[in-house]
């Protein structure tokens, strides 16, 4: 797809086949080469449909870099992860520390971070 002569074609306003709606106003599209197309009407629901459509294409990659951030990946991968999730924990900022930021966030910011949640945890 990347190297051949056919481009995947861009249309914006589009709305290909028929939507996937997880919840009410948050429409998810497909084109035709699976590629989540979004519509919702505001923000915090936007990044909703983005969480739930991420979740349906890489929920196992989600958890990994989950575990990653949080020093737990040998949890998931044995005793080879134990070095990367020392460091992560040693060099990591605190619960209290990410609440803090999150805490002084623009409410449209934490909408945003909200909302993506939300989706994956709606499609599970």
């Amino acid at each position: 797809m990347y190297w051949n002569v056919d481009a995947k074609p861009g249309a914006l306003g589009a709305k290909p086949g028929t939507a996937v709606t997880p919840k009410p106003g948050v429409e998810i599209y497909r084109d035709s080469y699976a590629v989540p197309i979004i519509y919702a009407p505001v923000l915090r629901d936007v990044w909703f449909g983005v969480g739930y459509a991420i979740a349906e294409d890489r929920l196992f990659l989600m958890d990994a870099v989950r575990r990653m951030g949080a020093g737990t990946f040998a949890e998931l991968t044995g005793c080879g992860g134990v070095p990367g999730d020392l460091q992560q924990r040693t060099v990591a900022y605190t619960d209290d520390d990410y609440q803090m930021f999150f805490d002084h966030l623009p409410q449209d910011a934490k909408d945003a971070v909200q909302g993506y949640l939300d989706g994956p945890n709606a499609w599970r």
